[in-house]
C-alpha cells in the first residue's frame, strides 16, 4: 500500500526535531497515524547525534549553580578517573564587555562561586588575534554593539564533542 492510504502524516528525519514533532503531534492528535522516516538504520545517527553540547556552571541562582557544578564534576570524574572518553573539553566561556557598568557587582558575586576572572584588552588579544574591538558603524547601530573594552572568562565551562 502507498503512503497516502496507510498514514496521515510522514515526518522526515528521526533527529530531535523530527521525533519531538512526531511525539507532540501524536500526543495532541491520538487518532492520527504517523510514520517517521529516516535515511539511517537506527535513530540518532543524523545531525542531532553529531551536534556538540556546551556546559557551564555560570549561574547567579544558587540552585542552578549547584546542579550545573555537580553535573560537571560527575562527568569530569567519569572521564578522568574512570577513563571513559566523553569528549569533554574545558575551553571556557567568554563574555565580551564594554566599559565598567552597574552589572559588575553581579560578575563579582559570580567570581566568589565560579572559577572566573575579568580580562583586559591585552589578555583578550592573547586569546584571539582576530578579535575586533570596534564594531563597524552599521553593525554597531543595528546590533547595538559597543566598543569592546574587556572580557569576563569562566574556566569551568566547555564542550562535549559529538563523536
Amino acid at each position: 500500500m502507498g503512503l497516502s492510504s496507510d498514514w496521515d502524516l510522514a515526518v522526515i528525519g528521526s533527529g530531535i526535531v523530527g521525533l519531538a514533532s512526531a511525539y507532540h503531534i501524536a500526543r495532541s492528535n491520538p487518532e492520527i497515524k504517523i510514520i517517521v522516516v529516516d535515511k539511517g538504520k537506527t535513530f540518532g545517527q543524523g545531525n542531532t547525534g553529531k551536534s556538540g553540547g556546551a556546559f557551564r556552571d555560570l549561574f547567579a541562582g544558587d540552585i542552578n549553580y549547584k546542579l550545573a557544578s555537580s553535573s560537571i564534576q560527575f562527568y569530569k570524574h567519569i572521564q578522568n578517573e574512570l577513563k571513559v572518553n566523553l569528549g569533554m573539553h574545558f575551553n571556557g566561556y567568554l563574555f565580551l564587555m564594554d566599559q565598567t557598568t552597574d552589572e559588575d557587582r553581579l560578575f563579582e558575586q559570580l567570581m566568589e562561586k565560579v572559577k572566573s576572572r575579568f580580562l583586559t584588552k591585552d589578555e583578550l588579544l592573547t586569546l584571539s588575534e582576530s578579535l575586533k574591538f570596534d564594531p563597524d558603524i552599521e553593525e554597531g547601530r543595528l546590533m547595538k554593539l559597543k566598543k569592546i573594552e574587556r572580557g569576563f572568562f569562566c574556566e569551568n565551562c566547555g564542550i562535549f564533542e559529538p563523536e
